[in-house]
């Protein structure tokens, strides 16, 4: 009996915790605006890796485990694929490849009523070495009790990552990237 009603007030505080994550804008075909963009070679999403200080990104308040919808990188990888595909500019036979390093991945589940965070930052680079780094930073609410904070957690990932795309899609430097 005991169980159940615990079971019961897991059930309504899931249901009650509603993470509100702030969803950035779509991908933005920014690029195709520019008037360079004649100039820029299609390209496609070569190697994409975590930065060794990246590699404990699954732990949330030191005992759950995040469950993200995929990989980190793989969730990055289409990301940016899609960021390159909405602006005309992605071919995946094309020998002009975008590697990609996360390098930057903390995240914040918020403790007595603040608010938590996602800092993503990537290092993109092309064939001739040529290279830009962005940070973004991803304010949400979260929950004051841990178990459902972590669920926010993992529900503001893919709005950050969008976010980091979208700032990635702004940088001069990304044009240069695929000159």
């Amino acid at each position: 009996m005991k169980r159940v009603i615990t079971t019961q007030l897991v059930a309504v505080a899931l249901a009650a915790a509603g993470c509100t994550t702030p969803t950035p804008p779509d991908v933005a075909p920014r690029l195709p605006e520019r008037p360079a963009v004649h100039a820029m070679h299609k390209a496609s999403v070569g190697e994409v890796q975590l930065a060794a200080n990246v590699a404990g990104l699954r732990r949330c308040r030191s005992l759950l485990q995040l469950e993200l919808p995929g990989t980190p990188e793989s969730m990055l990888r289409t990301a940016l694929t899609t960021q390159l595909e909405q602006a005309g500019l992605y071919d995946a036979g094309s020998a002009h490849r975008l590697n990609v390093e996360l390098q930057t991945a903390d995240f914040s589940s918020g403790f007595l009523g603040s608010d938590g965070h996602w800092r993503l930052g990537l290092k993109l680079s092309n064939e001739r070495q040529q290279s830009l780094q962005v940070e973004t930073t991803l304010v949400f609410p979260t929950h004051p009790v841990g178990y459902l904070a972590c669920r926010c957690v993992e529900q503001a990932f893919a709005p950050a990552l969008q976010q980091l795309m979208n700032e990635l899609s702004r940088q001069p430097a990304f044009d240069a990237l695929l000159g």
